[in-house]
């Protein structure tokens, strides 16, 4: 990538790993959540706040809604096909 510096570069990598990583915690925390843990068991097993896995796990499942209203709107499209 011309004109980008090692410093633009790195902070590049940065925002992806963030960005990355926060989804991977959402994930983990919505899978652990469903088979069983407390949000308390995993905030320990992460290291973070139960207030924080709480956040996770509702925020995975608002995403998880929207990929389903538009898999359903995409399915109800297609029910007439005409043959």
């Amino acid at each position: 990538m011309q004109g980008w510096s090692t410093f633009r570069l790195s902070m590049y990598a940065h925002v992806v790993n963030f960005y990355v990583s926060k989804h991977m915690r959402e994930a983990a925390c919505l899978l652990a959540h469903e088979r069983g843990m407390t949000y308390s068991a995993i905030a320990r097993a992460l290291g973070i706040r139960r207030c924080s896995v709480q956040t996770h796990v509702e925020r995975a499942r608002e995403k998880l809604a929207q990929v389903e209203g538009v898999q359903l709107a995409l399915l109800d499209e297609n029910l007439d096909l005409g043959m």
